[in-house]
């Protein structure tokens, strides 16, 4: 198994969501109204929403399917972003279930 942890504008938390139902994610973790500073800049400020923080453990099929999805989600945003980044990012880890 891998834990996920996708990291995003809370402007594209509809369409992150809309990419894991695609994929047939049926459980998750939300944290909302996180911060942070990265390659998008800093959220919140004066001018970025704050950040959406999304956990998801999966198999490792299904990690091929959900980062597969994002990166579409990326790259279709990409034109719109001018040259700078897309504030997405995903991570993974190795994770087991302990209890």
């Amino acid at each position: 198994m891998k834990a996920l942890f996708v990291v995003c504008r809370s402007t594209l938390e509809a369409e992150v969501r809309d990419c894991l139902r695609s994929v047939h994610v049926a459980a998750l973790t939300e944290i909302g109204q996180v911060s942070g500073i990265g390659a998008a800049g800093t959220a919140p400020s004066a001018w970025e929403p704050p950040n959406v923080l999304i956990f998801v453990v999966l198999s490792g099929e299904q990690v091929a399917e959900v980062t597969h999805s994002l990166g579409d989600l990326v790259a279709r945003l990409k034109p719109s972003y001018e040259g700078h980044a897309v504030p997405l990012r995903v991570f993974g880890m190795p994770c087991e279930s302990l209890v």
